[in-house]
């Protein structure tokens, strides 16, 4: 039982590490996306 324990949060952390890593991703490449879109739509 305490090796099934053991998985499971071996599971949880890996899953929250991947989505940690995609927030990460998402957050790091917004501020880009938004200053290409201002610069996109003064430039019109």
């Amino acid at each position: 039982m305490t090796k099934f324990i053991e998985l499971l949060s071996v599971f949880f952390n890996t899953i929250l590490k991947a989505l940690g890593g995609i927030f990460g991703v998402i957050q790091w490449q917004e501020p880009k996306w938004f200053a290409a879109t201002k610069l996109w739509l003064l430039s019109r």
